[in-house]
């Protein structure tokens, strides 16, 4: 075991004359320590400063959240850091001044915790000045939990990287406590591009010659799903066996095993296995080390998920950034472009708005598109989910932004800016029009459902919603976190009325559209609502969980509830690849008065329902239902979807597996596809290449149907390619400073407030 630093109070002993402040950095991750270590070195550095690093034990969690093994990583720490072991400090007795972690979970992480004494409840009882610096750097957004850790109300100071996060906290935390210091992080990845280690000679024969390529895996996409996250490391593996010019690097996030072995105990021996292959196999090279800059200023080309602060550290040192979709495990197919083109808008045959931004126009609604426009400085992200018409006018609704469009015949758009939104991507729900007039838009994450009036151009904001004698918010009632899921309520349009369900309860809002006036009513909704079709005066509900399917008649009262499902109806889960009892329907058609079908979102049949004696039965559409198997470039979260219907008999369907859009005659029993065509120039228009993508990540390359990886490995990437200028630009936004000084800004901050408590 390295030799620790203990601390002899003789030797340490001050001038009465002069006390020196003592500060304690007190990390837990050796990985992490970068977080800490600028400031670390400003400390160190400043005379009238006694600095000691005191790094402190930690526990992975084991399933029942109980603590399992420990772990504690003096050892790993850099050589030129003088740490001091745990055991040899004393808080009680040393009191120090100003005590710095990078730590805010306590006691509420799911797979790690630190050692209890060290929880910032523990720590705020010793010392005068408790600081905060984040152990990630971010590429544009922040996490939901970050918003808000209960570590927050004994800190003095929270530390971000750059003034713009401040909107992501909860208005629980203090704005005072909250300040825009910048990055360590930063500081040690623009040190070390500046400055490149030597290679370790273990690396040197498999990386000199070569670019190398950063292989990232994150917790997030393992936990998300990890068989499809494993299916995506054998796929890059196996992409770069065939290409022995180029070096792979693949560094796990330090956490990722024992986060695995905690929370997916079942699939940790599998990631363990292809682990070990990689490794022994040698052909790649497997990164451990605890200084994570130095690797990346080893590196030439990050690949990986987007959801990390690895990206930013790229960013910040000018290095391209490849975005992997972890679906994807081959190369795409003849037909795979319609996964990143058919987005069908079911409510206006006229449009489509690509993930990219990019619109495009079907004048004649005859699904024959040509590309539009692009009115964002973005090429991802989704910042439009549909366009709408109303008032003989088309809008673009947003969907992560707040801004809508008004598209103009000459390709031109209006901008209609809504009141600002503090927070993250997911800002709308959807939308709907209504009475050819007004565009209401449902909230999200956003604080109010908002109409917009096509006619006057007012905007109104509906902030809160009485039930009775409460008063709840409108993002409250149709948006619920479950988990680490959000649930989304049904909605519709009925004779001028908005409707509006919860996700998780019985309550249903009806809303007049002119008026604004509410009405609210109690079904017998077991399991709430994800979805609403209407059908002449019917309004059909379809559950968030469970098998009831409810019809009910507002203006005769007639309610009946159906859950009789057939035998071998079954639901599956594809974001989280697992069974499961939620979605199980999206709509209904209907095929005359008495008989309707119901179309499957995470089922695995289409159900014709005799509504008169209840009796459910598979109904036969020669289309596959299956969600465990799909294509990869088509990746989708369910099944189908009807289109509202108006006549009994005859419906469209758009399937989402393969984005096809299909004309269904029930009388004749006959589907015709209509063909979703597109100007074979716009295909390249599609593909951005390096580019600014989202205020999350702001500058890189997506993979896609156009951008593979091995497009990536053989220069072959279709549009833009990677500028070192942009990507510097895209960059220096997300950061108070690039000049690695936020070490310096933040010790300097740090000693003017404790100066100011006396």
């Amino acid at each position: 075991m390295r030799n620790a630093i203990k601390i002899s109070r003789e030797a340490n002993e001050v001038s009465k004359e002069k006390r020196k402040t003592k500060i304690v950095f007190m990390p837990y991750k050796a990985a992490m320590w970068d977080s800490l270590e600028s400031v670390w070195r400003a400390a160190a550095s400043d005379p009238d400063c006694e600095a000691y690093v005191v790094p402190i034990p930690y526990f992975e969690r084991n399933p029942d959240f109980s603590f399992g093994e420990r772990h504690y990583e003096i050892d790993l720490f850099p050589p030129d850091v003088p740490v001091i072991n745990n055991e040899d400090f004393d808080l009680e007795q040393e009191k120090p001044d100003i005590i710095y972690i990078h730590n805010p979970y306590d006691q509420f992480n799911s797979a790690t915790s630190v050692d209890p004494r060290y929880y910032s409840s523990e720590l705020r009882l010793h010392t005068k000045l408790l600081m905060y610096v984040p152990y990630y750097a971010t590429s544009g957004g922040m996490m939901e939990g970050q918003g808000y850790c209960n570590s927050y109300k004994n800190m003095d100071c929270i530390v971000i990287q750059a003034e713009y996060l401040r909107r992501f906290f909860s208005h629980e935390v203090p704005e005072w406590k909250i300040q825009a210091l910048g990055s360590p992080k930063f500081d040690k990845v623009i040190r070390c591009c500046k400055n490149p280690p030597p290679i370790p000679e273990a690396w040197r024969s498999k990386m000199e010659g070569k670019k190398v390529y950063f292989y990232n895996t994150s917790i997030g996409g393992m936990l998300q799903n990890p068989e499809q996250l494993m299916g995506k490391m054998r796929y890059v593996f196996d992409t770069f066996k065939k290409h022995p010019e180029a070096c792979l690097l693949w560094r796990p996030h330090p956490l990722l095993g024992g986060a695995l072995k905690s929370i997916r105990q079942a699939m940790s021996d599998e990631y363990e296995k292809l682990r070990d292959e990689y490794r022994a196999e040698g052909w790649g090279i497997y990164d451990d080390t605890p200084d994570i800059e130095q690797t990346i200023a080893l590196s030439d080309v990050y690949i990986g998920d987007s959801g990390t602060s690895v990206t930013s550290l790229f960013g910040i040192g000018g290095k391209p950034i490849f975005i992997f979709n972890n679906v994807i495990h081959s190369l795409p197919g003849a037909e795979d472009w319609r996964g990143e083109l058919c987005n069908v808008n079911l409510n206006c045959d006229s449009w489509i708005v690509t993930a990219n931004n990019n619109f495009y126009h079907s004048p004649n609604k005859d699904f024959h598109y040509k590309y539009y426009g692009h009115f964002s400085k973005y090429h991802s992200a989704s910042y439009w989910g549909q366009v709408l018409e109303a008032g003989g006018k088309a809008f673009a609704c947003p969907y992560n932004c707040t801004t809508m469009l008004e598209l103009h015949d000459d390709g031109t758009a209006r901008e209609i800016e809504l009141e600002p939104f503090e927070g993250q991507s997911g800002v709308f729900a959807g939308a709907w029009a209504v009475d050819d007039r007004y565009i209401f838009l449902l909230p999200f994450h956003y604080p109010s459902l908002v109409r917009y009036d096509a006619l006057t151009d007012e905007i109104t904001y509906i902030k809160e919603l009485s039930i009775g004698e409460q008063k709840i918010s409108m993002q409250e009632f149709f948006a619920k976190p479950v988990g680490s899921q959000w649930h989304i309520g049904g909605s519709n349009v009925w004779r001028g009325h908005l409707i509006m369900t919860t996700p998780l309860s019985n309550v249903v809002m009806f809303l007049k559209a002119d008026t604004l006036q509410v009405t609210t009513r109690l079904l017998p909704l077991k399991n709430g609502c994800v979805a609403v079709t209407v059908f002449k005066d019917e309004l059909w509900f379809f559950p968030w969980y469970g098998n009831d399917v409810t019809r009910w008649e507002p203006l005769t009262g007639e309610m009946k509830t159906y859950d009789d499902l057939p035998e071998g109806f079954e639901i599956y889960n594809p974001v989280y690849g697992c069974e499961g009892n939620d979605r199980p329907f999206s709509s209904v058609a209907f095929l005359d008065e008495r008989h309707v079908v119901l179309a499957p979102l995470q089922g695995n049949m289409f159900v014709l329902l005799d509504r008169e004696t209840g009796v459910m039965e598979k109904f036969d559409i020669d289309l596959d239902c299956d969600l465990k198997h799909q294509p990869e470039y088509l990746f989708t979260g369910g099944v189908a979807a009807f289109d509202r219907q108006t006549e009994y008999g005859k419906v469209r369907l758009f399937y989402f597996k393969e984005r096809r859009l299909y004309n269904l005659d029930f009388n004749k029993m006959e589907a015709t596809e209509t063909k979703i065509v597109f100007d074979p120039v716009d295909f390249k228009k599609q593909a951005s290449g390096f580019t600014e993508l989202s205020e999350w990540v702001r500058y890189g390359c997506e993979e896609s149907a156009f951008n593979t990886l091995e497009d990536l490995l053989t220069d072959k990437i279709n549009g833009d390619a990677f500028s070192r200028e942009r990507d510097l630009a895209a960059y220096g936004e997300i950061a108070a400073n690039i000049d690695g000084t936020s070490g310096e800004k933040i010790h300097a901050y740090a000693m003017h407030k404790l100066a100011l408590k006396g």
